[in-house]
């Protein structure tokens, strides 16, 4: 009895020390996900920031959706995506310091963010000759920003040219007595390539721009002597290609205001209601842009998330930047978790082959090798919504969007 009690005794003990030691060894025996370092550049401070602290709340978004759908598998190891955000400034040169400090400093081998033209093509400068892939969350069809010569740059999005094409297409179909449109696009150095393009899809909608490109200096605060040359020309609807909504709803009140009530379109992407906010009411009809309506049934389970989390976490219901940030992040993950690798090289070589993509606003695919002189362009539906008597109203979906 003595002897069988003993033995009890030590093995009760042996199996507590074996207990002990399994705990022990347990946080080391079950790998940690490692971390998948994403750099995001932005405006935080300087004339554009209201607008463009947004994306890097969207990028925080995507992060979180992604993170917590189990983050990124690759080769069987799991990384949760962590953001390494850095101001811009709105300047060039401050985006030259911010990817640098990005590139340089913080060793990172991706980088998302930047939708101004001159901060998108400085940031250029730093990460091409690097070999750093980026995700840019717009372009406005320079060649400095985006083309054959940034073979490690990808757009995430439909950007201006997908809009103009878009947003003509739909204007016509809406509009069909609009045979002649004057054009507006701020003066941030794309005019001589967007100028183009809108007369380019605008016949073959069978419109036609009339007379010269209308452009503002970016810290224009009056808008009026803008919108008096559009309307002395005349034409039958005004088109804006780009611009911040402070710089939109401004010009669409001075429209307004002097009298011009014909269509109004945003070849571009906004939330109606922030631009309503700086026109106002009066003069908030008869008005286009690519945007969301936040009370529309028509949103996809992302888009549903996105707004949702992002209300709660901070206060508002700007959808379309909080968009623009979280595709730049979310395509980026999906070709690095179809290139199997952290290489850099690896992953262009894998995305410029990719054929489908996921987006917050639904399947997309890869195009722009015609337009932009390589096939890195993220290309996907997007939903109108307008003003009409100072009201929000969805116009529904384009889903059928090329990008040649």
């Amino acid at each position: 009895m003595k002897r069988s009690s003993l033995f009890k005794s030590r093995g009760g003990a042996l199996l507590v020390i074996a207990f002990m030691f399994f705990l022990c060894m347990e946080p080391h025996a079950i790998a940690k996900p490692k971390a998948l370092r994403i750099g995001f550049l932005t405006g935080l401070t300087g004339f554009a920031s209201d607008s463009e602290r947004v994306h890097l709340q969207g990028a925080e978004l995507a992060r979180d959706w992604i993170n917590e759908k189990g983050g990124v598998n690759i080769k069987g190891v799991k990384y949760l995506v962590e953001l390494v955000p850095e101001d811009h400034k709105c300047t060039a040169d401050g985006a030259v310091a911010g990817a640098t400090k990005l590139v340089y400093d913080q060793k990172v081998k991706y980088i998302a963010g930047t939708v101004m033209p001159f901060t998108v093509a400085a940031v250029t400068t730093v990460t091409e000759p690097a070999g750093v892939i980026r995700s840019i969350a717009y372009n406005c069809g320079t060649p400095q920003e985006f083309s054959a010569n940034t073979p490690y740059t990808f757009l995430s999005q439909n950007a201006t040219i997908g809009a103009i094409i878009s947003g003509l297409k739909f204007l016509k179909k809406a509009r069909p007595e609009v045979k002649t449109i004057a054009v507006f696009i701020p003066d941030d150095g794309a005019i001589p390539y967007l100028g183009p393009q809108v007369r380019k899809w605008a016949k073959s909608y069978g419109m036609e721009v009339k007379g010269d490109i209308i452009g503002w200096p970016l810290n224009t605060v009056d808008f009026t002597p803008f919108a008096l040359k559009a309307i002395k020309i005349n034409a039958d609807a005004v088109a804006m290609a780009n611009g911040w909504p402070a710089m939109i709803g401004g010009v669409l009140k001075a429209l307004r205001e002097n009298g011009y009530n014909k269509p109004v379109i945003g070849l571009h992407y906004s939330q109606a209601k922030d631009v309503m906010e700086v026109a106002g009411k009066e003069a908030s009809d008869n008005y286009f842009i690519h945007g969301i309506n936040v009370d529309t049934p028509e949103k996809t389970d992302i888009i549903k998330w996105i707004l949702d989390r992002g209300k709660a976490r901070y206060g508002h219901e700007r959808v379309a930047f909080l968009i623009e940030g979280f595709d730049s992040v979310f395509v980026l993950v999906q070709a690095i978790e179809k290139a199997q690798s952290l290489d850099p090289d690896d992953v262009k070589k894998a995305w410029e082959k990719m054929d489908d993509i996921k987006t917050a606003y639904g399947p997309a695919h890869m195009g722009g090798k015609e337009t932009y002189g390589l096939r890195h362009a993220v290309v996907g539906p997007r939903s109108i919504e307008g003003l009409e008597k100072g009201e929000v109203k969805s116009f529904g979906w384009i889903r059928d969007i090329e990008v040649p």
